[in-house]
């Protein structure tokens, strides 16, 4: 089976400072969910790695409660599994693992290729899904360390690699589609060796390196490689790209208003 990685789902900030204290450091906080309403939109929510009790009360004070604290494993791959699920079992997978994240410790995927599960991890996952009940995609996210695989996540929802899941061929919302509408697919692996870049991360990514002086760093982040999937950008449909654009034209002022040019 895989193991589930130690996890608490904590309400109080007193809760939360005596399950730091009794777990291992470094501990990650998450958030319970990812968006929460904030000024008539929504505001996005990142779970933030502590190491001691000032960083706890730093997380507390960015994240909404109720929360999740859970053991982190810096030296852990994270490599991420999403596919389609049905009653008779897997009919799509598509497996990641994360080269780069933002943000940089705890974060999405901003680079990530597709790997080659192995058969055995295939079918713990298959296993998994068919225990809990769930039907259609999901995505579950493991810290993998030698042979050891900890759940960390299980969204049974789309996710944010979904266009790399795609250009590998495993079209997942087509083939959830084709199954609901009577259809028997037959089981696609999405083949290895495709990249992946989350835009807003890697160019967050290259300017954190460039305000250190990383400059070999930063060029490692915007070197290009074939056979790349993108979040946004399409040549075929541009109007994500767009979209976003505009998104941070239009707040990027009020956001330099209240940090300041410098951050």
């Amino acid at each position: 089976h895989i193991a589930w990685s130690t996890a608490f789902l904590l309400y109080a900030a007193a809760d939360v400072r005596g399950a730091v204290q009794d777990l291992e450091r470094p501990i990650l906080i998450k958030p319970h969910g990812t968006c929460i309403p904030d000024d008539g939109g929504l505001r996005s929510q990142r779970g933030v790695v502590v190491h001691n009790g000032r960083d706890v009360d730093a997380a507390i004070d960015v994240i909404a409660s109720p929360f999740v604290v859970q053991r982190y494993l810096p030296d852990a791959d994270i490599v991420s599994l999403a596919g389609v699920v049905a009653d008779s079992g897997l009919l799509a997978l598509a497996a990641c693992r994360y080269l780069r994240t933002w943000p940089p410790d705890a974060g999405a995927a901003s680079f990530a290729q597709t790997i080659q599960p192995s058969d055995d991890l295939v079918g713990r996952v298959e296993d998994l899904l068919l225990r809990t009940g769930w039907r259609g995609i999901f995505e579950l996210e493991l810290l993998v360390r030698g042979s050891e695989a900890h759940a960390i996540d299980l969204n049974p929802r789309p996710h944010g690699w979904l266009a790399l899941a795609i250009r590998a061929g495993a079209n997942l919302p087509r083939i959830w589609c084709d199954w609901l509408l009577g259809s028997s697919p037959a089981f696609v692996m999405a083949r290895p060796g495709v990249y992946y870049r989350w835009e807003d991360g890697e160019f967050l990514n290259v300017v954190r390196h460039l305000s250190r002086g990383r400059l070999r760093d930063a060029g490692t982040c915007i070197r290009p490689y074939r056979n790349t999937a993108f979040a946004a950008t399409t040549l075929r449909d541009p109007l994500p790209l767009m979209a976003r654009v505009m998104w941070v034209a239009r707040r990027l002022p009020r956001w330099i208003r209240k940090h300041g040019v410098a951050r």
